[in-house]
């Protein structure tokens, strides 16, 4: 098969390299703060005060935090072929590493976005310590309040059609570090082209997925250069590496 487009699909195993912490782990964030509380539009609505702390918290965290392998890696693609990356992370780290196209399903905390019925998003400056956090009666033109540019339970996912479009168009579907299990952002598996390679990158060994998938055992700073390595050098190889079905690097 000639390989023409590349989607790669992330979720929050590729940020946990960078020291950032998920929501679902044993120690994840939902342990010390509640959905409720700061990750639903209601809480927004009710407390509008505490959620913009929480999500500076994080925008701070992520802004500290730096590319790893994984990111970099997945930029190298571009250097051969056409390729978009899905992320569920609301961090800026591909577009750090050097990826041009990416789509965010849950939003991007280096935006904020105001509350108006038809909002508009406005990019912060990362180098002025001043525009950094967001705080309570911080208004847009139309005078409605400002907030991060984040999905929150409750409210729809914005990119969802245009993701399925480019996963439909795949000649490679590449999954890391995602649970699968935050919809409608898992459905993406189920839009692959038959004749499409596809590979998930994780270290769970339960991971419900399609019968067309290869499961690659592995965290994402090992597994994603090893296959990123194949497409650039050894692309022939990929058809072989796909008919393993499971292969265990860790």
């Amino acid at each position: 098969m000639r390989i023409r487009y590349i989607v790669v699909f992330t979720g929050a195993g590729v940020s946990r390299e960078s020291g950032l912490p998920t929501f679902r782990d044993v120690d994840g964030l939902w342990i010390k703060y509640p959905i409720e509380e700061v990750a639903t539009i209601d809480a927004l609505v009710r407390n509008t005060e505490k959620v913009l702390e929480f999500y500076n918290i994080r925008r701070r965290k992520i802004l500290e935090a730096k590319p790893n392998a994984a990111h970099y890696a997945i930029a190298s693609l571009e250097k051969k072929y056409n390729t978009v990356v899905i992320t569920q992370n609301i961090d800026n780290l591909h577009e750090r590493a050097g990826s041009t196209k990416v789509i965010h399903l849950h939003g991007l905390i280096t935006q904020n976005k105001c509350m108006c019925p038809t909002p508009h998003y406005y990019d912060i400056d990362i180098t002025d310590d001043r525009t950094i956090d967001l705080r309570l009666g911080d208004k847009c033109e139309g005078g409605s309040q400002l907030r991060h540019n984040v999905v929150l339970f409750g409210e729809a996912v914005e990119n969802m059609e245009i993701a399925y479009s480019e996963v439909q168009k795949a000649d490679i579907f590449i999954v890391v570090g995602t649970s699968l299990k935050v919809y409608p952002a898992a459905n993406l598996v189920y839009y692959t082209r038959p004749d499409a390679y596809c590979f998930c990158i994780d270290p769970d060994e339960s991971l419900n997925l399609p019968a067309n998938f290869c499961h690659i055992k592995s965290r994402a700073v090992k597994g994603v250069p090893w296959i990123v390595n194949f497409l650039l050098e050894n692309p022939q190889e990929i058809s072989s590496i796909m008919k393993e079905g499971k292969i265990v690097l860790e």
